[in-house]
C-alpha cells in the first residue's frame, strides 16, 4: 500500500489559471465508505481506476489504486454509485518540484474550486502561491462526497459549509 500525503486549500483568486499546463476531465463515483475509509471508481483521460483510501493520520493515508477496464468502471458507476457521482475539471499547475491540482466541480457543486497538493513527505517545505487561501485538509465538510450530501440536504445545511 502506498502512502498519500495530501493538503487541500480554498482558492482566493483566478490568478492560477495563467499557469495551467494541462486540464483533465474526471468522473468519480463513490462505491462505499466505512469508518473514514473509502472505495472510489474514477474515469480520467480514457482510463479507469479503482481506489481504496484508508484512515487519515495527520496529512497521510494509505492508498491502493488499481487499473480497471473502462466497461467495468462504467458498470460500477451505473449500477453501484447512483447519487454519488461527481464530475470535474482538474487543472495542473506546476510550482517548483510540486504540482498543484485545482479541481473545478461541475453541477451540482458548480462554483466550488479546491486546490490539492500531494507531497513527497509531510514536512516538505511549501511556498504558497498568492491565490491559495484557507487550508481545509482533514475538514470533513470539504470532502467532495460530503459536499454532495450537503447539496441534497435542506439549503440551511449548505450555508454552514
Amino acid at each position: 500500500m502506498s502512502i498519500e500525503i495530501e493538503r487541500k486549500f480554498l482558492i482566493t483568486s483566478e490568478v492560477w489559471r495563467q499557469a495551467v499546463v494541462r486540464t483533465q476531465r474526471i468522473v468519480d463515483g463513490l462505491l462505499m465508505t466505512s469508518d473514514g475509509c473509502k472505495l472510489r471508481v474514477r474515469l480520467c483521460d480514457g482510463e479507469a481506476t479503482l481506489t481504496f483510501k484508508g484512515h487519515r493520520s495527520g496529512l497521510a493515508r494509505g492508498e491502493v489504486e488499481l487499473p480497471l477496464e473502462l466497461d467495468q468502471a462504467q458498470s460500477l458507476l451505473d449500477n453501484h454509485c447512483i447519487g454519488r457521482i461527481l464530475s470535474k475539471s482538474r487543472h495542473l499547475v506546476p510550482q517548483g518540484d510540486l504540482i498543484w491540482e485545482i479541481d473545478e466541480f461541475d453541477a451540482p457543486l458548480q462554483g466550488i474550486v479546491l486546490a490539492d497538493l500531494e507531497l513527497p513527505e509531510a514536512d516538505h517545505a511549501l511556498a504558497m502561491p498568492s491565490w491559495i487561501g484557507e487550508e481545509v485538509t482533514g475538514d470533513p465538510n470539504w470532502s467532495k462526497f460530503k459536499m454532495l450530501e450537503a447539496w441534497r440536504a435542506p439549503r440551511e445545511v449548505i450555508h454552514q459549509l
